[in-house]
């Protein structure tokens, strides 16, 4: 997105599109493909997985969410918490989380926020782990490697 409005965003249905084309260019599938989301990009993750989740051929299985906790307020969130892609719309999907002990934003971005969000992802069908980085921050994931390793590994070893 080019700046902080939902406008500003492509739409899970507009994403989605863009990286089926993207996956099949590189030859990717649902089962040695990664989704990985920063931020607002990881904010932006729940909706495009569960519309993802809707179609014949879902691309993603494998996502991790990095310091961008679930906010039920973005629009296209609403759909999920209203039930209307129904009580499951995470089912067959596994989750890791990261959050940095020191973000700014802990309720938005920071740990309190992820572990409501691992929680929430839970109760609609994913497999959900969080990993807490006491001394990260916001970009902690990308600054620490022993975090983008543990994502990693996670990946690997949870491959089906």
């Amino acid at each position: 997105g080019g700046g902080q409005r939902t406008e500003d965003y492509y739409r899970p249905h507009e994403l989605r599109r863009e990286l089926e084309h993207l996956m099949r260019r590189a030859g990717a599938t649902r089962d040695n493909a990664l989704l990985h989301g920063f931020s607002r990009g990881s904010a932006n993750l729940y909706a495009l997985v569960a519309f993802d989740g809707q179609q014949p051929n879902p691309l993603f299985r494998a996502v991790i969410a990095n310091a961008g906790g679930m906010a039920a307020d973005f629009p296209a969130n609403r759909d999920i918490e209203s039930g209307r892609l129904g009580a499951a719309p995470f089912a067959g999907t596994r989750w890791w989380l990261y959050c940095g002990g020191g973000d700014p934003n802990p309720d938005r971005d920071g740990c309190p926020a992820m572990r409501r969000t691992r929680d929430w992802l839970a109760q609609r069908g994913a497999e959900a782990q969080l990993a807490e980085d006491a001394a990260g921050d916001h970009g902690g994931f990308h600054r620490r490697a022993q975090n983008v390793g543990q994502a990693l590994d996670w990946f690997l070893r949870n491959r089906r």
